[in-house]
């Protein structure tokens, strides 16, 4: 599956390649900083259903570029196109797409925007419409109501008109017509973006596997009710996107492997803590460096994966023993790296006593496990930048380290001497 279109480069839109890309989407994007983001706005009705909508959508300004084009079209074998792009587009699209003898399908999309259609030189191969906006195009461009068969005839293409809760009706080229249930829906759910999801069904069954329009059709019902069914399919539900986003962010300033925060992350709050210390909001912070006594044997002895789970189990137990407003991170490997807000050098030593008990008291597979810390402090009235801390803290986890493992060291100028 491809996806051609056009976008800014506002953090919305990384977030929405991301998220394509993600789901198995081949994004082909043509960047243009200066294009505004796009609008939606629905009535939704108590029963998810989509009452009315307008948009704005800045792509209809973008005809794209020919090689761009070109690529997006080598080795298709189907081409979909939503009257969201100009006509002036979506006729270069298809006329590029019959020269090339891939079948073209048109997505309505709008009442307004389904004249749209009206204008496409190209041959079209199928027009997915819904009732309104097919009620509209009849009147606007065929002059009267017209049945689907009927339409369908003088188009020269097959139609798919979908009606909600009362199916769908197709109709081929020769006016045939055949009648399509509407596909069936959880309690909690709704058919909003089911006809988009149809009209990709009909046209993967159709052009890929062969299948008759009017089987495809029928066939389809069955891959829109898992689309539905997918947790994937956010239903008209607020705060979609938001949500996205979020999870993008998550994922790229988290360890995928621990779940709390990567080496990038902990730097940046670093950063911001040691900015409130040098105004003076903040009257001390804190660093631990945690690592792994002994790591590399229990890799070698019992495997990575085994290796894995007991650096996922001292995760969890650092995060258990910190407040709200303290930061833990994966620094690398087998280390990890604390940020301690508003706390002097004893109270972290406290704090990383309690994780060093806490960890040789409950982690005994495969081995017992412990963990050696190292301590550093900065202030207000003297305040360092993040190399100098967080040397520091490695030069006590060093010493903790020489003189036994398993204990937790403080940073004095007398460790800087070791």
């Amino acid at each position: 599956m491809r996806l051609l279109t056009a976008m800014n480069d506002s953090p919305y839109s990384a977030a929405i390649v991301a998220y394509v890309a993600s789901m198995g989407v081949e994004p082909h994007v043509e960047y243009s900083p200066d294009l505004p983001s796009a609008g939606f706005s629905a009535h939704i009705d108590t029963r998810g259903e989509m009452v009315s909508a307008i948009s704005s959508m800045p792509v209809e300004r973008v005809n794209f570029d020919g090689e761009k084009i070109a690529a997006l079209l080598n080795g298709t074998a189907a081409l979909i196109v939503d009257c969201n792009l100009s006509a002036l587009a979506i006729s270069r699209l298809a006329t590029f797409a019959n020269d090339r003898g891939i079948p073209v399908y048109v997505s309505a999309v709008s009442e307004e925007k389904s004249l749209r259609i009206a204008a496409i030189s190209a041959r079209l191969d199928g027009i997915f419409i819904n009732q309104n906006e097919f009620r509209f195009f009849c009147r606007q461009v065929l002059g009267a109501r017209k049945s689907v068969g009927e339409a369908a005839r003088i188009i020269g293409a097959a139609l798919l008109v979908t009606e909600g809760a009362h199916g769908s009706t197709l109709a081929l080229p020769d006016g045939t017509e055949t009648h399509i249930p509407a596909p069936e829906v959880n309690a909690d759910g709704s058919r909003l973006g089911m006809g988009d999801a149809m009209a990709a069904g009909v046209v993967f069954l159709h052009e890929l596997l062969g299948l008759p329009l009017p089987e495809a059709a029928l066939k389809s019902l069955k891959l829109v009710a898992s689309v539905g069914a997918s947790p994937h399919c956010h239903k008209g539900k607020p705060g979609a996107l938001e949500t996205a986003i979020h999870g993008f962010q998550h994922h790229a300033s988290h360890d995928a492997m621990t779940d709390i925060p990567n080496r990038r992350r902990i730097e940046l709050e670093l950063s911001k803590s040691l900015s409130r210390v040098a105004r003076g909001t903040s009257k001390s912070l804190a660093v631990l460096m945690v690592d792994i006594d002994h790591f590399k044997s229990v890799n070698d002895t019992y495997g990575h994966n085994v290796g894995d789970q007991v650096i996922i189990a001292v995760a969890r137990i650092i995060k258990e023993c910190l407040r709200d407003i303290d930061t833990a991170g994966r620094w690398g490997g087998e280390e990890f790296v604390i940020v301690l807000p508003d706390t002097a050098v004893d109270a972290a030593a406290l704090v990383a006593e309690r994780i060093r008990s806490s960890i040789e008291a409950r982690i005994k597979e495969p081995r017992p496990i412990t963990v050696s810390l190292g301590c550093a402090e900065t202030d207000s009235t003297t305040p360092e930048d993040m190399e100098a801390l967080i040397g520091k803290a490695d030069q006590a986890l060093y010493r903790a380290k020489k003189t036994g493992r398993n204990r937790v060291a403080a940073w004095t100028a007398t460790t800087a001497a070791v």
